[in-house]
């Protein structure tokens, strides 16, 4: 799989290839995520790619996933008040 996907294709073949039934329904799309909300294994991979790179395949104990990076944000810190 790794080998056809490219920026162009991916959310097209996630949607034909993946195993987890939200990844068919949305291309592959997990939305924004900040630090501490995925496994250990994938947040490594994710958070040392740069916008538009596609990873090798990763594994973790829910199977082997390839990641593509579309864009990051900077991190933020807001006061607890503003977030309750």
């Amino acid at each position: 799989i790794r080998a056809k996907v490219n920026t162009k294709n991916f959310a097209a073949i996630a949607k034909t290839e993946t195993q987890d039934p939200t990844g068919k329904n949305n291309g592959g799309d997990l939305g924004w995520f900040s630090a501490g909300r995925m496994v250990p294994e994938f947040e490594k991979a994710a958070f040392s790619m740069k916008p538009g790179e596609i990873s090798q395949p990763v594994k973790t104990q829910f199977g082997y996933h390839i990641i593509y990076v579309q864009d990051k944000k900077a991190a933020e810190s807001r006061p607890l008040d503003t977030v309750k």
